[in-house]
């Protein structure tokens, strides 16, 4: 399957830089703009399915992109699954508030609770390893298993070792060569478009490396509105009984891509 992960566009908050949260969130018409030139882009591509967080940032943006499409007969799956973190002690404030409180000390970045109620960036893990899981196993193998449950999660993220999002990007290149390597013609995927929010793609790609098994992990990558990454994950040669990420493979072959902003087509 080949993922299309995309953020909402550009909303009154991200122009401010305020905290959202699980707030709606309002599009500015630069983020409507946006979500157009998106739609206009990737008009021809069309999706198998769909998935959108059912906050209505999320849900907007993909309303504008889906007008633009030459395809009409969607159906949307809208999962809470994909929200953006909750973290309802700092909506409305200001995001360097949310920096300071998650940076001290600043290797419990992903750990620490600014309020009880609020989630850590280990519980979106968590829910992004639930959505995740069943991906694969509705597209690839009903018998796969990530490993990644309640009950260690936290000793997960605890053991893994920091990078920084500029040495993550590199990672992209090995499995497009992985992938140009196994199939000498092009292979036709299912093609899933995800439609979310700025931390949740973090813990996507949290949650890939783990898979990888690179045991590291990403204070947070910086993903521009309406950007693009473009992820395939595709069994093994050979591989008919798909149980465990060593029989999957997962190549990166667009990260953080917003060259449709600069598109004047």
């Amino acid at each position: 399957m080949e993922l299309y992960i995309t953020r909402h566009g550009q909303t009154k908050a991200n122009v401010g830089q305020y905290m959202q949260g699980q707030s709606p969130g309002e599009l500015t018409s630069e983020g409507c703009e946006q979500a157009k030139k998106f739609g206009i882009y990737y008009k021809n591509v069309k999706f198998d399915e769909i998935y959108c967080s059912d906050l209505l940032r999320a849900k907007k943006t993909l309303e504008i992109i889906l007008n633009e499409s030459i395809n009409k007969d969607y159906s949307v799956i809208y999962s809470k699954n994909l929200r953006e973190i909750n973290v309802q002690s700092l909506v409305n404030k200001p995001c360097l508030l949310d920096q300071k409180l998650r940076n001290n000390p600043p290797e419990n970045y992903r750990f620490n609770l600014t309020d009880k109620n609020d989630e850590t960036f280990i519980d979106v893990f968590y829910r992004i390893s639930i959505f995740l899981d069943g991906l694969i196993k509705k597209n690839i193998s009903e018998n796969y298993n990530s490993g990644i449950n309640k009950e260690n999660v936290y000793k997960l993220n605890e053991e893994a070792n920091k990078i920084s999002s500029d040495n993550f990007v590199n990672l992209y290149n090995d499995g497009k060569l992985t992938y140009k390597n196994i199939y000498n013609n092009e292979k036709k995927f299912k093609k899933i478009l995800i439609l979310c929010h700025g931390g949740t793609i973090s813990e996507i790609m949290n949650n890939i490396l783990y898979r990888l098994k690179k045991n590291v992990t990403v204070k947070k990558i910086k993903s521009e509105n309406t950007c693009l990454y473009i992820i395939k994950i595709f069994p093994k040669e050979n591989k008919k009984v798909i149980l465990t990420d060593k029989d999957l493979i997962y190549s990166f072959d667009l990260f953080n891509d917003i060259s449709h902003l600069n598109n004047n087509k």
